[in-house]
């Protein structure tokens, strides 16, 4: 992990949580937050190489802060915006720090197109829904 991250998904993820049960809501009824950094550290799921500009794929990756990790579905939409706006494809990124600008937290089943990792094929599990992220240059 990169030492510049600071820790924040943890309590992040708790409080969105916390705050859920106590309003009497399901996470996916949370408003979408900014969020901080994190490093992408593991593309769970890619685009098919005959069609990387797919519209219809969201992109799964491990990405984590300075001592969490958790999963997160990048949004189709801004995947493929990000391909309009850079000559890089986005899971060329692998390694990169993104600051997280919308996001929320939900429980979904884990998208894993590659063997072992923290995750099983649909697997539920505590997953970040990212709307919008910056490269940190």
């Amino acid at each position: 992990m990169s030492e510049s991250l600071k820790s924040w998904l943890f309590t992040h993820c708790s409080t969105q949580a916390a705050s859920a049960s106590e309003l009497n809501y399901d996470l996916h009824d949370m408003p979408y937050l900014p969020g901080n950094r994190i490093q992408l550290l593991r593309f769970l799921t890619f685009r098919p190489a005959s069609s990387p500009n797919s519209l219809n794929t969201d992109v799964w990756a491990l990405v984590g802060d300075r001592t969490h990790c958790i999963a997160a579905r990048f949004a189709r939409d801004q995947v493929h915006r990000f391909h309009l706006d850079h000559p890089l494809t986005f899971t060329s990124l692998k390694g990169a720090l993104l600051t997280l600008t919308n996001l929320r937290v939900g429980v979904a089943r884990v998208q894993n197109d590659t063997a072992g990792g923290p995750y099983r094929q649909g697997q539920y599990a505590m997953v970040l829904d990212v709307k919008g992220w910056k490269v940190v240059d």
